[in-house]
């Protein structure tokens, strides 16, 4: 019998010391992805008063930025530019982050940590080294495997002759 859910979350952050993103929770405790982050969520709610547990947010939005061409300030809400813009930002920046922003569109958990990270982007890769290896074994659970995707991706390079596909394909 496998780990529960919370065994897992209290492995792999406490006794492994491994960085936990949705994915990876997902992954190893098959659960739906809006599911993980629910599950991250909560067990951080519930060990909040653990001093070494962290969480990184993803957050998208629209930001707060001045046109120099309207020579306003950044106060001045009509004369700034839209531009938009995701990132990864620590639980301690989050409320600073959250005010640069016009409009948040997207505010949600993307892991749970309890030694320092030095980069954020770090977080960007890691979950890949596991990619190959779930494209291989899971291609029920694996966007690359998508029949769709590949009928697609087949019809594109097709378009600009990079393969040729034959006439009963098309």
């Amino acid at each position: 019998m496998g780990l529960d859910r919370r065994q897992l979350l209290e492995t792999s952050l406490f006794d492994l010391e491994q960085i936990v993103t949705v994915q990876y929770l997902s992954r190893h405790a098959d659960l739906p992805v809006d599911d993980a982050k629910d599950e991250l969520t909560e067990f951080l709610k519930q060990n909040k008063n653990r001093t070494e547990l962290h969480s990184v947010y993803v957050i998208s939005g629209e930001l707060i930025v001045p046109d120099p061409a309207s020579g306003y300030t950044a106060s001045d809400i009509a004369a700034t530019r839209k531009i938009h813009r995701t990132q990864l930002v620590r639980d301690c920046d989050l409320e600073v982050t959250r005010q640069v922003y016009r409009k948040v569109e997207t505010c949600e958990i993307y892991c749970l940590h309890t030694k320092p990270i030095k980069s954020l982007c770090l977080l960007y890769s890691v979950d890949s080294l596991e990619d190959d290896e779930y494209e291989r074994t899971d291609p029920g659970r694996s966007w690359l495997s998508y029949p769709e995707a590949e009928t697609k991706a087949k019809d594109m390079l097709a378009h600009y002759d990079a393969i040729s596909v034959p006439a009963t394909q098309k």
